[in-house]
């Protein structure tokens, strides 16, 4: 690639996804909304923070004959990846997983 299209298609990339400006080029609109934000790193020393605060222990509120939905979704730089499974009266009744 010839260096001066490179450094427009950097310039455009850092307006963009860093400055969250729009930008448009040739007619094709770059918007931020088109783009994942990076996530913050962690603001708090490991150590100092308090996981005991932060998940609860006690149980779910649960009806009889209730039927329960639980989802998960994570990302990784190998893919995303999602899973749902339902519980009928504390059994599970359904799993679904996508890696």
């Amino acid at each position: 690639m010839p260096l001066h299209l490179k450094a427009q298609q950097e310039a455009i990339f850092i307006n963009v996804t860093c400055l969250r400006k729009e930008i448009e080029l040739e007619g094709l609109s770059n918007k931020p909304s088109d783009y994942e934000e990076k996530v913050k790193s962690l603001t708090i020393y490991p150590s100092l923070f308090n996981i005991r605060n932060q998940i609860s222990t006690t149980e779910p509120y649960k009806e009889d004959n209730s039927l329960m939905f639980f989802t998960d979704g994570s990302k990784t730089e190998m893919g995303t990846g999602c899973s749902y499974c339902a519980f009928e009266n504390g059994s599970k009744v359904l799993e679904w997983m996508k890696n």
